[in-house]
C-alpha cells in the first residue's frame, strides 16, 4: 500500500468513527460517477506549480521548484503524442540539463530560462500565438521504473492564454508583422484597454477618489472548457503514471522526447 493510500485510510477511519452512532439505514449511499470534478484553474490556483511560456524561452514558478527539493537543474521533455509537457529532476553535470533557478544561499528563485529555438518551435508545433504567453498548471507523476522516481507533467491542453502587451513582445523578439490581422486587433484593443485603465486609474489618484477597476471578462480558459466545470469524476480518477522515461539526455533523444525532437540540434546561452 503505498503512503498516500494509508493517510486516505486512515482518514476514512477516522471519518467513520464519527458516524458510529448512526444506523445503517440512515447513512446515505450515492453514486458520485459521472459527476463533475471542479479544475482547480476555475479557482484561485496561482500556488499551484506552473510553467509559463513565452516566444523566447519559459519560466517556472516558485511553488514548482518548491515541490522538488534541492533540485536545480531538470531534463525538459515533450511527448508530442500524448501532449505533455515532462520535467525530469537530473544531474548539473547532464549535457541536457536546464539550470531552472537561481541559487543563493538555501534559497532557490525562480529564472527565465531564455530558449527562442525551442520556443518558436513549440508555439509552431502547437499553434499558439506568438502575441501570447500561456501557463499550465503541473500535476506530480509517478515514473514506473526500478527507481520509482516523480516527474511532473504539464497538459498542453490546458494552457491558459494571456495577451502580451506591445512593450513584452518586443522584448520577446515578436515581429507584429508575422502576426494574423484578426490577432494584431485583438492585442490592439487589449492594449487600448489597458491604456485607458491607467489614465483611469491616474485621474482617480489626481482627485484623491478610489480607483474602481473595470471589470471587463477575461477568459484565459480554453474554449473547450465554456460547457463544462471539469472531467467526469471516473477520467479523474485515473493516474498519470509513465511506463518509462528516458534517464539522461540521450535516451531522451532516442525516444524522441528531447527539445528539439525531430529538428537541428541548437545551442542556447543556457549552457
Amino acid at each position: 500500500m503505498s503512503e498516500a493510500s494509508a493517510f486516505m485510510e486512515l482518514d476514512n477511519q477516522i471519518l467513520n468513527e464519527r458516524f458510529l452512532g448512526m444506523a445503517d439505514e440512515d447513512m446515505r449511499e450515492v453514486d458520485i460517477r459521472g459527476a463533475e470534478v471542479v479544475r482547480r484553474q476555475f479557482l484561485s490556483h496561482m500556488k499551484e506549480s506552473m510553467v509559463t511560456f513565452r516566444p523566447n524561452g519559459l519560466q517556472f514558478n516558485t511553488c514548482c521548484i518548491a515541490g522538488f527539493t534541492d533540485v536545480t537543474h531538470v531534463l525538459l521533455m515533450v511527448d508530442w503524442e500524448k501532449g505533455w509537457f515532462i520535467i525530469k529532476p537530473c544531474d548539473p553535470d547532464d549535457r541536457d540539463g536546464q539550470r531552472w533557478c537561481n541559487v543563493k544561499g538555501t534559497e532557490r528563485k525562480p529564472r527565465f530560462i531564455t530558449g527562442k529555438p525551442f520556443a518558436e518551435r513549440l508555439y509552431k508545433r502547437l499553434g499558439w500565438c506568438f502575441g501570447k504567453s500561456y501557463k499550465i498548471c503541473g500535476t506530480y507523476a509517478r515514473q514506473i521504473d526500478k527507481n520509482d522516481e516523480i516527474v511532473m507533467v504539464f497538459e498542453f491542453k490546458d494552457a491558459e492564454e494571456y495577451m502580451l502587451t506591445r512593450k513584452s513582445r518586443a522584448s520577446a523578439g515578436v515581429d507584429d508583422a508575422e502576426l494574423s490581422a484578426e490577432d494584431l486587433t485583438k492585442l490592439e484593443e487589449f492594449e487600448r484597454q489597458k491604456e485607458l485603465e491607467k489614465q483611469e486609474r491616474e485621474a482617480a489618484k489626481a482627485e484623491g477618489r478610489e480607483y474602481k477597476r473595470s471589470r471587463r471578462k477575461k477568459n484565459h480558459f480554453p474554449e473547450e472548457w465554456e460547457e463544462n466545470l471539469g472531467v467526469k469524476f471516473e477520467e479523474h480518477q485515473t493516474k498519470i503514471e509513465f511506463p518509462h522515461l528516458p534517464s539522461n539526455s540521450k535516451e531522451a533523444e532516442q525516444m524522441g522526447m528531447s527539445f528539439f525532437a525531430d529538428t537541428e540540434r541548437k545551442e542556447t546561452d543556457d549552457h
